[in-house]
């Protein structure tokens, strides 16, 4: 396949054999080929001619690729190219040698139980860097993206035969300025790695992929799913956080290793860790008491020691990929993955497929990809003596983590600042250490007398700002900007972190009372201006939760209202509490609210119930009205037009219609 560039460029994809199919797109294996001999294995992912046109399908593929084109991390698969050939979308992605992490658990269950303690925390501590990246990546202008994965399961972490740790399939992921399809009240993900907040009406955010990681650790040191059942006892655990706790599964932890779980997994989001990095600064404190000190290199050699059964069929495999040919897809190659919602049940190979060979994962993304296992050549994978069963044993915890690391101890402040005329500015939540009790608190002043008076300017510029209630905007005539000015000269400037503070609060307060006046659009957007200025202020991230439940019990009330009016006849008039309104009002908050586009349609059919009786008793004013009020709500309605077009008559003709109308009745 060629894809032609706009400078010139021309790039060959040599397709070497199909990965999977799923339900809207399909994968291949490739070599990518380019002048002067250049050539690269990846995986393309391709939409299924049957999607290639729907255009719902084709937002959410290309959505992925945006998203998945500003990732750039060690610790997240690659998205290399997207483009168009033959009529249809295509990405291409990076292919990675080793194993998903459900493999990983089911082979470790299946020699010894849970993760060395080591092994499993050096691979939480990869995803939550790496998640910390995405949690915080701005778009090209530089806008907060507030990306939520949503589905962190062992499905989408892949361990490669060299020690590294990837995320997958960012398919299901939300952002800011890209998903504008999801509705209040869809869940995406996994069920068993679902935070509470994700099978509710509440928004989710951030936190709810930390609720994620907390499991995945979970079960890595356990040995054991969390959650388990059938589907109703699933959703039922899963919404109250109902599972046996770590200590008493796990067999001896040490306590800060429990403490970290427990931390990520509470129910009530805002106990949670509230960011990646926290959860990486407590895991890594634990991580430097265990000797030897984990590592790629012995997560690779623990990996390869794992399946060192399936690396000597690999060794039979030819060396090299055929240069020219395409290896051609063997039927039945392909593994049929089979997902309980209550209990994930093993993979199924099919007719022709030898098992144990290298797993090959890609950024497959989440249009409902059902991922297949290919065959890859054993050079690929590092030559070295695979040691014989249990000669190399795991990691393990020696030591127990110096009582600093444990989770709710205060830590050293670390201040980031990003002066806002550069580009937008985001503050670290952390404040700066409080000094000791026997120094007095004196608010820090360079001995540099110029950058004393340029703070005291920006104070009292500052100041002005915040009488005109310029606390965000204009960019840089603000009271924030000021006070970025004012922390770059000074970090610990105690006078400036009290003023974002109370920018903060000030939003919160303006949030909350948005909130109470049912004034949902308005709150947002306080809340987003709070979240610029304090991206981790509690206050504002709860409220941001809170707001899709107030908008759910909104709508429920104004439904009640609704239905209460329409029996009343209470249809468009009065304007202020006639059902009309009501169903107005819950369609602007959801277009597609069933519940509300139905009783529209009621209003209408109600309306021309009435117009029919006042038609038949000749009562023609009264139906006119009848008419015009049915049509200003549904213009299309039958029964209404065809009224319309009856009175259109004479009177005579009136008066035989009405007639032949009254008869017909007596008659039915």
């Amino acid at each position: 396949m060629k894809t032609d560039h706009p400078d010139g460029r021309e790039k060959l994809y040599v397709p070497l054999g199909l990965i999977g199919t799923g339900a809207m797109a399909e994968v291949y294996r490739c070599r990518l080929s380019g002048p002067q001999g250049f050539e690269k294995l990846v995986a393309q992912k391709k939409l299924l001619p049957r999607w290639a046109k729907d255009p719902i399908a084709i937002a959410d593929f290309v959505d992925e690729a945006r998203l998945g084109g500003l990732l750039f991390h060690e610790n997240i698969a690659q998205i290399f190219d997207f483009g168009e050939s033959d009529g249809s979308y295509f990405l291409t992605m990076e292919c990675l040698y080793g194993k998903d992490l459900r493999a990983v658990m089911q082979r470790m269950e299946s020699l010894q139980g849970g993760m060395p303690t080591g092994h499993a925390l050096y691979i939480a501590a990869r995803i939550c860097a790496g998640m910390e990246y995405a949690h915080q990546l701005k778009d090209l202008r530089q806008r907060p993206l507030n990306l939520v994965h949503r589905e962190l399961s062992p499905d989408n972490i892949v361990v490669t035969y060299e020690g590294k740790v990837k995320i997958i399939d960012f398919g299901c992921a939300r952002a800011d300025f890209f998903d504008d399809r999801t509705r209040m009240g869809m869940v995406k993900g996994q069920i068993p790695y679902m935070a509470p907040e994700q099978l509710t009406a509440t928004a989710v955010d951030q936190r709810a992929d930390i609720f994620a990681i907390g499991i995945l650790l979970y079960e890595m040191l356990s040995g054991k799913r969390m959650y388990g059942g059938d589907t109703a006892t699933l959703i039922m655990k899963c919404r109250n956080a109902e599972y046996a706790r770590l200590a008493s599964v796990a067999g001896k932890l040490p306590p800060s290793v429990c403490a970290i779980v427990e931390k990520a997994l509470q129910s009530d989001r805002n106990l949670r860790y509230q960011s990646c990095g926290q959860m990486l600064k407590d895991i890594e404190a634990c991580l430097s008491a265990i000797q030897p000190q984990p590592s790629s290199q012995l997560l690779g050699r623990y990996l390869r020691w794992l399946f060192a059964g399936d690396l000597p069929e690999e060794k039979k495999r030819p060396a090299r990929i055929a240069p020219a040919v395409a290896e051609e897809h063997e039927e039945g190659a392909e593994t049929q993955l089979l997902a309980d919602v209550g209990d994930r049940k093993a993979v199924t190979p099919r007719r022709g497929f030898r098992p144990f060979r290298t797993a090959v994962w890609f950024a497959a993304g989440g249009l409902g990809l059902m991922l297949a296992v290919f065959l890859l050549s054993s050079d690929l994978v590092e030559e070295e003596k695979i040691p014989p069963a249990l000669s190399e044993p795991p990691l393990q915890a020696v030591a127990e983590p110096a009582p600093q690391v444990v989770v709710d101890l205060p830590r050293q402040a670390e201040q980031v600042l990003i002066i806002p005329a550069e580009q937008p500015a985001r503050l670290s939540t952390e404040k700066p250490a409080k000094p000791p009790v026997e120094q007095p608190v004196k608010r820090a002043v360079s001995p540099d007398t110029g950058r004393a008076k340029k703070i005291d300017a920006f104070l009292a510029k500052a100041a002005e700002a915040w009488k005109d209630k310029r606390l965000t905007d204009p960019e840089k005539d603000c009271a924030f900007w000021f006070y970025s000015r004012i922390l770059a000269l000074d970090p610990k400037n105690v006078d400036a972190w009290q003023g974002i503070e109370q920018i903060g609060k000030y939003y919160g307060d303006q949030a909350q009372q948005a909130l109470n006046e049912h004034k949902f659009q308005e709150a947002e957007r306080y809340v987003q201006r709070g979240l610029q200025v304090f991206p981790e202020n509690r206050r504002l991230i709860a409220l941001q939760g809170e707001m899709g439940a107030h908008v759910v019990q909104y709508i429920a009330e104004l439904a009640g209202k609704a239905e209460k009016a329409l029996l009343q006849d209470n249809l468009t008039i009065p304007v202020e509490t006639c059902a009309y309104t009501y169903y107005k009002k819950i369609l602007k908050l959801d277009k597609r609210n069933d519940a509300a586009l139905d009783g529209i349609d009621k209003i209408a059919d109600r309306y021309a119930e009435l117009g029919e009786d006042a038609y038949r008793n000749l009562q023609v004013a009264n139906c006119r009205e009848f008419v015009k009020s049915g049509l200003s709500v549904a213009p299309h309605h039958p029964k209404l037009l065809k009224l319309q077009e009856d009175l259109d008559r004479s009177m005579p003709g009136i008066f035989f219609k009405s007639l032949q109308k009254s008869l017909s009745t007596m008659f039915e």
